[in-house]
């Protein structure tokens, strides 16, 4: 076995290797307070079977998400096997750079970077409001995301917290370890320290310039690997010299609100061009198009669109919960 085989190896067992656990980490972290919530729903009031209904709704959304773009996934797994590899194992194992591979045909046109540059910038929130509310435990959720899909673990943590506001403290024996105890009743003292700010920013910067790359080129591959790594700096510990130079998170999702709105916007006007009238329904049938251009595609798309329904479940739970000083 050469040394390139043995990297393409060890490459594989570490991402699935990595997959598997944040699964098991995030799925038993979603289905343990699930069950507490479930054996006691007989008493419970209207709004907390509204409460678990949607958590139900969650967990079986970020489960038919989890199936439904890896199904795409493996399609693609399976085509650079036969196409790239000739069917040889350890050829595939060796050559097989699926990360950039997939990018790649998920960034070819600027139709089809615009949906996938909308998955990485939801990312972005996302991992502020994880690193904000709950630390390093954050990063297994957030690992689950970037390796596996991102509307599993938004699911799966909405899950989570709905669950966690039907149970009252004193249920839970690791209070004084958990830092997920209802985040919702102290989201009003909730920071974004500057580092993991300054990592997230340059992750928007970097998603507004990946069009302006080759996609063959050496450059292009780093700055998809920079963004990644970027998010992942987010998430890590902050040194303590440094941790109480902060702003409040809510400050933090308003600037970072601007910042993709204006990366959007700039990335639409440029796809319309100088002739808005003319050009805009040629764009909408060109995006629509690219959304089925290739099973990678598919794929990110297909996630997109179960982090929208996701959304909306969390809406929907917002809009039927007790206020937040009744709770408790």
């Amino acid at each position: 076995m050469t040394l390139r085989i043995l990297i393409g190896y060890v490459s594989m067992l570490v991402y699935f290797g990595a997959l598997g656990y944040a699964l098991w980490h995030v799925g038993s972290r979603t289905l343990a307070p699930y069950l507490r919530v479930l054996r006691r729903l007989s008493g419970a009031f209207p709004t907390e079977k509204v409460a678990f209904a949607v958590a139900t709704m969650l967990i079986a959304t970020g489960a038919v998400a989890g199936v439904g773009t890896w199904l795409y996934v493996v399609k693609f797994f399976v085509w650079t096997y036969t196409t790239q590899s000739a069917g040889n194992w350890h050829e595939w194992v060796a050559n097989a750079d699926l990360f950039v591979q997939a990018y790649r045909l998920v960034s070819q046109t600027p139709e089809q970077w615009f949906w996938s540059s909308q998955l990485l910038l939801f990312a972005c929130g996302y991992v502020s409001i994880l690193r904000s509310a709950f630390g390093r435990e954050a990063l297994w959720w957030a690992l689950l995301g970037f390796l596996g899909a991102i509307s599993v673990s938004l699911a799966f943590f909405i899950a989570y917290l709905i669950c966690q506001t039907q149970l009252p403290f004193d249920e839970d024996e690791d209070d004084e370890e958990n830092p997920w105890i209802n985040p919702l009743l102290r989201v009003e003292r909730l920071t974004m320290g500057l580092i993991p700010a300054t990592a997230i920013s340059l992750t928007v910067v970097l998603i507004a310039a990946v069009p302006w790359f080759d996609v063959n080129s050496v450059a292009y591959a780093a700055i998809l690997l920079a963004v990644h790594l970027l998010l992942v700096v987010a998430l890590l510990p902050t040194p303590e010299v440094l941790a109480k130079r902060s702003i409040t998170l809510w400050t933090w999702l308003k600037i970072l609100a601007v910042a993709i709105f204006v990366t959007v916007t700039a990335q639409t006007a440029s796809m319309i061009g100088t002739n808005p009238s003319k050009n805009a329904m040629d764009l909408l049938r060109r995006m629509l198009g690219a959304i089925t251009s290739n099973d990678c595609q598919i794929s990110i798309t297909m996630d997109l669109g179960f982090v929208f329904v996701a959304s909306l479940l969390t809406g929907v739970w917002l809009l039927t919960r007790e206020p937040l000083d009744e709770m408790r």
